[in-house]
């Protein structure tokens, strides 16, 4: 079956209104309308998200990949390094980084963030791979 992003769009928007102070269906909410590629949409509310929740990693690399994709790779770079502090372990983190300092033409960092990130990606067990791949073609049969 095919993921229905507007049913889910419409249950965290009424999430959202129930309760604007709740960050966890903002944030879902944001990171929702940017995976549909509505990133006007979702600024707002991983602005939020990120206002309340600051250290969070997920959150951070989220507005990273909005502004990655809004052409703001300077911005996208300050979040994804705090992340990267945060969490030194964060695949995620340190792949966009890589991928923000390519785009600003820092080859050399974006060359030893890539090393990094691949680093990161080679220490997944095969366990963790499994868990993944299993988690994934369930999350695509809903």
């Amino acid at each position: 079956k095919q993921r229905n992003l507007t049913g889910a769009l419409d249950a965290w928007k009424k999430a959202a209104k129930v309760d604007r102070q709740y960050i966890p269906a903002t944030f879902a909410l944001g990171a929702l309308l940017a995976e549909m590629n509505r990133f006007d949409e979702a600024e707002p509310f991983l602005r939020q998200a990120l206002s309340e929740r600051g250290r969070d990693v997920p959150v951070q690399i989220e507005m990273a990949r909005l502004y990655l994709h809004k052409k703001e790779p300077e911005k996208a770079i300050e979040l994804l390094k705090r992340a990267t502090q945060l969490d030194p372990k964060s695949k995620q983190a340190s792949f966009l980084l890589a991928t923000a300092y390519r785009q600003v033409g820092k080859q050399a960092e974006a060359k030893a963030e890539f090393a990094r990130s691949r680093t990161l990606y080679s220490q997944d067990t095969a366990e963790s791979v499994v868990l993944e791949a299993t988690k994934v073609s369930q999350e695509t049969a809903q």
